[in-house]
């Protein structure tokens, strides 16, 4: 998470919202309609399906603005 500056907005699954919430706009994943965020931040480990290429799934989720979209790996703090 340190990867994402403050003040970006993010769209973030939910192990990951209450860590950025403080000091960045934050979206729940699929729920931005009409905002495209700076940033994607997901814990990779929670999801049912494998995602080898981050920028292809910001594509999917974005695709007005294509991979351009940044993303940020990250994992949950245990």
């Amino acid at each position: 998470m340190a990867a994402v500056p403050a003040g970006a907005s993010v769209e973030a699954d939910v192990p990951l919202l209450a860590h950025l919430t403080a000091d960045h706009r934050v979206y729940w994943v699929g729920t931005s309609k009409g905002a495209t965020p700076d940033y994607l931040a997901f814990d990779l480990r929670g999801w049912g399906q494998q995602v080898s290429d981050p920028g292809q799934l910001a594509a999917q989720l974005h695709p007005r603005r294509g991979t351009r979209s940044r993303t940020a790996r990250t994992a949950s703090r245990s």
